[in-house]
């Protein structure tokens, strides 16, 4: 059994692909919102994947970092720990300091002298390429700063742009997925624009030429230490490349992992497929084999998390009651006779809408 923690209402990157290009799955793969596991007193014997950090508050990171110890300690596998995964600002930083990234970012609120123009502004948590246009110098980029801190918004970091066009002029954004210890190459998008969200020019060279770097995977030695540097085991990395050399863009711990293939340009789909599935396998490599069970007593373990914490994360005391009612209401519907007497109350109040 695997288990992905999402932030609510960001299940559909791990459920849409199971309802189109990973049925045989269904059945293996429970998708958990960390908001629903402030209320666990019990987790369920799997393989955990923890995601979406970016998208967390303190608490649910707090939350994370109080599950994982036990999870591991009952013997489960675990992907992402949450104390190694590094944010956009982390990451970027390290990969400067190890020569890998040529750009540096910076903190809003650092000494922003050295800065080297041209940079935009984001915020650590964006994947939808929300930026600030190119700005060109320190007073454009005072002005937009302050509008930012105006507005309200926090960890907003200043990114320095570097080209990455290639001698056609044309934009390549690359993705490598990674899944435990198997990495698969996802896409390769052409654009004439520099920041880049979806295939914008399709033909029969530029699908050729992402095909065969799906099949080929030129970068991984560079791409895999990134990952290592990055602390992170399932994800995706976003990239482009100056004179060989990766530059790494961010790491989705939680990533959109394939559109429906109705929405994929037909000359790119036999390509895409074929990655689909070795991204299907590798989720299916984690598997520890572990069927869901609600009944089975040795396929759970007790969950310990701390009052404090519970009650940060929107737990009241009143749920911890309603919760022990529910335990009796369970006993009290397994006694002779109960379940008739509620199938007949429904019965009639079904009867009496007619």
């Amino acid at each position: 059994m695997i288990f992905f923690l999402v932030k609510k209402y960001h299940d559909y990157t791990v459920g849409n692909f199971l309802q189109t290009w990973a049925r045989s799955l269904i059945g293996k793969i429970q998708i958990v919102s960390y908001e629903d596991c402030a209320y666990f007193t019990r987790m369920h014997r799997g393989t955990y994947v923890f995601t979406d950090f970016e998208r967390l508050s303190d608490p649910q990171i707090a939350l994370a970092k109080a599950i994982v110890p036990q999870v591991a300690a009952a013997g489960c596998k675990v992907l992402n720990f949450p104390e190694r995964v590094q944010d956009r600002y982390q990451l970027q930083t390290k990969l400067h300091a190890k020569g890998i990234n040529q750009f540096r970012v910076f903190r809003a609120e650092e000494d922003l002298s050295a800065v080297k123009f041209p940079v935009f502004v984001r915020r650590i948590s964006d994947h939808m390429g929300k930026t600030s246009p190119v700005i060109e110098n320190s007073e454009e980029l005072a002005r937009e700063l302050f509008t930012r801190k105006a507005r309200g918004e926090t960890n907003v970091i200043v990114v320095e742009k570097i080209d990455i066009r290639g001698s056609d002029g044309l934009f390549r954004k690359y993705g490598v997925f990674r899944c435990g210890d198997r990495f698969v190459t996802r896409h390769l998008y052409f654009s004439p624009q520099w920041l880049q969200n979806i295939p914008d020019l399709i033909d029969d060279e530029k699908v050729a030429q992402e095909a065969a770097y799906m099949q080929d995977n030129p970068h991984l030695d560079q791409v895999r230490e990134a990952f290592e540097i990055a602390g992170t085991e399932y994800g995706r990395m976003d990239y482009g490349v100056v004179n060989g050399k990766i530059q790494v863009w961010e790491i989705n711990t939680n990533p959109r992992m394939m559109a429906a293939p109705y929405r994929i340009d037909p000359k790119r789909l036999p390509a895409q497929a074929r990655a689909t599935e070795l991204a299907r396998e590798a989720i299916e490599a984690i598997d520890d084999g572990t069927a869901f069970d609600e009944n089975r007593r040795e396929n759970w373990f007790d969950l310990t998390i701390d009052p404090h914490l519970r009650w940060q994360l929107g737990v009241k005391r009143s749920d911890e009651a309603l919760r022990w009612v529910g335990k009796a209401l369970g006993r009290l519907s397994k006694a002779p006779g109960v379940r008739e007497i509620v199938q007949t109350c429904q019965r009639a109040r079904w009867l009496a809408t007619r």
